[in-house]
């Protein structure tokens, strides 16, 4: 437990700098959506279609690991959704704050955990977060926009919007692009060139330091001053309940060594900013879900090392 704590402190030193930045005031408000844009649409890509493109998959156990998230986040949205008459009824929650409570339990903060992983597990660790993000972001980001729309919008969505809400997000074409190169080198025998693979990896380590900083940025401590039923039951669904899903699967399917690290990893990292966006699009609470972002982002650096040393 002690190595795993040691190991989270330089993340969470970098986004109390976040916090400390945002408080200096040297960005505006578009400021700041311009350094998300620029991590979320270009550095983080990059460094998925690099880690994918020079992965020797036969070594690594990309399904089992890739089945266990699968498993753990459909037993979450299950769940929470099973709840959905005890919340609304007897708890007096609505709607909107529902689909809050569901996206801060399923939802997961792909950026952290990939700095995560690559502490603890260099590089493979990065190849095996990459294949957590080809099977999360798919499933979390349909099942989200459905919930909202079902819970919020108060109408089915339909297969043709599920779908475009997917092809949007920029991670899905990283992962189809470095899968593509990863099948040509592997085919024809070629390596990456040193020249991009140099340069890949000098975006990646940008893109690590700004997201976290973006992440401490987006801290908003006023947001729990009034703490709620909502507030805490999501932030106990994600932080406490997801990982144990992961180990109960992984005991099964099995997984062990540095993937179920990694497993542990990307199921115990507070949920993702994106989600506060699609609230605020579809509907939903989304000062409830700032609430919870920042309450899980507080308590993950107690509440993950003691997962990796329970399970792991």
């Amino acid at each position: 437990m002690i190595d795993a704590f040691a190991g989270l402190m330089p993340v969470v030193l970098v986004i109390l700098l976040g916090a400390f930045i945002r408080r200096l005031n040297l960005l505006d408000e578009a400021g700041w959506r311009g350094v998300d844009q620029l991590g979320y649409y270009v550095l983080f890509p990059a460094i998925i279609i690099k880690s994918l493109a020079i992965t020797d998959f036969g070594t690594l156990p990309a399904g089992a690991l890739a089945l266990v998230l699968f498993c753990a986040v459909t037993a979450m949205s299950a769940l929470v959704v099973l709840m959905y008459p005890l919340l609304t009824g007897p708890l007096n929650i609505s709607g909107p704050s529902f689909t809050s409570i569901y996206q801060g339990a399923t939802r997961w903060t792909g950026f952290v955990a990939l700095a995560l992983a690559s502490s603890f597990y260099g590089p493979e660790g990065v190849a095996l977060i990459a294949v957590a993000f080809a099977v999360l972001i798919p499933v979390v980001n349909m099942a989200s926009v459905y919930v909202l729309s079902r819970y919020a919008g108060g109408t089915k969505p339909t297969a043709r919007a599920l779908l475009t809400e997917v092809l949007k997000n920029p991670f899905i074409g990283s992962c189809v692009a470095g899968g593509l190169f990863n099948l040509l080198l592997t085919s024809t025998g070629f390596e990456l060139p040193g020249v991009l693979a140099a340069a890949l990896a000098m975006v990646g380590q940008a893109a690590l330091a700004l997201a976290l900083i973006s992440v401490g940025a987006g801290l908003r401590l006023s947001d729990l001053r009034r703490p709620s039923v909502a507030l805490l039951l999501a932030t106990f669904l994600r932080l406490l309940v997801m990982p144990l899903f992961g180990a109960i699967f992984a005991t099964f399917i099995p997984l062990e060594g540095h993937a179920m690290g990694v497993a542990i990893i990307a199921l115990s990292v507070p949920s993702a900013t994106v989600g506060y966006v699609l609230a605020r699009r579809m509907g939903g609470d989304a000062p409830l879900l700032a609430a919870i972002l920042t309450l899980q982002t507080l308590l993950a650096p107690l509440t993950l090392p003691l997962a990796m040393w329970l399970y792991v």
